[in-house]
C-alpha cells in the first residue's frame, strides 16, 4: 500500500490538494475545491453559510482521503492580514486539520515554502513557472492547486527526499544615483 503526502493549500474560498506518493516518488492528485458558488438555498435556509461551505469542502476532502490515504501532512500556514478572513481560514483549517488528526501534520509559512522552491519573496507565479520546469507534466488549474504542490515540495526537499537545486537568483541591476552637484 502506498503512502502519501498530502500538501495543502486551505482557505475556505478554495482549497488546493496535492497528493505524492512517496514510494512512487510522483504526484497522483492535484485538484482545489470552491465554495464561492455555495450559496444561501431554501435547502439549508437557517444554516450558517461558512458551516455548509466547511460541511461541502470536508465531504470532497473525504473522498481524496479514501482513494489516498493521508501518510503525512504538509499545510501551508494561514497568514494574518484581515481579521475575518483570517478567522475563516482558520476555521477551514481546523476542519482539515480535525480529520487528519492521526497523521503528522507539519506546518509552513508562505516565506518558507517559497524559499525552499526559489526565494522567499518570490511570486505565485514564479513558483509555478520553476515547478513546472521540473515537473513538466504537472496540470495545476489555479494558484491554489500549484501552492498545494509547492507545500508539499517543501516538505520533500526538507526532508531530503528528493533532491532540488535552486535556481540562481539573478540580482536587478541597481538604478545609477545622480550625483550631488555642489
Amino acid at each position: 500500500m502506498s503512502k502519501y503526502l498530502y500538501g495543502l493549500d486551505i482557505s475556505l474560498k478554495q482549497t488546493g490538494v496535492a497528493v505524492y506518493d512517496l514510494e512512487e516518488r510522483k504526484f497522483v492528485f492535484i485538484g482545489s475545491f470552491n465554495t464561492e458558488k455555495i450559496y444561501a438555498t431554501k435547502e439549508n435556509k437557517g444554516l450558517h453559510l461558512n458551516a455548509v461551505k466547511l460541511k461541502k469542502l470536508v465531504d470532497w476532502f473525504k473522498v481524496i482521503m479514501k482513494e489516498y490515504p493521508p501518510h503525512i501532512v504538509a499545510i501551508e500556514r494561514m497568514i494574518h492580514k484581515f481579521i475575518n478572513e483570517t478567522q475563516v481560514i482558520a476555521k477551514a483549517t481546523g476542519t482539515l486539520q480535525c480529520l487528519l488528526w492521526n497523521k503528522p501534520q507539519y506546518l509552513y509559512p508562505p516565506t518558507t515554502v517559497k524559499l525552499a522552491i526559489i526565494k522567499g519573496n518570490a511570486s505565485k507565479d514564479l513558483i509555478a513557472r520553476e515547478i513546472l520546469k521540473r515537473y513538466p507534466d504537472l496540470v495545476m488549474g489555479n494558484e491554489d492547486e500549484s501552492d498545494a504542490v509547492a507545500v508539499a515540495l517543501c516538505f520533500l526537499i526538507e526532508h531530503e527526499l528528493i533532491a532540488w537545486e535552486k535556481p540562481p537568483v539573478v540580482a536587478k541591476p541597481k538604478k545609477a544615483r545622480k550625483k550631488k552637484t555642489e
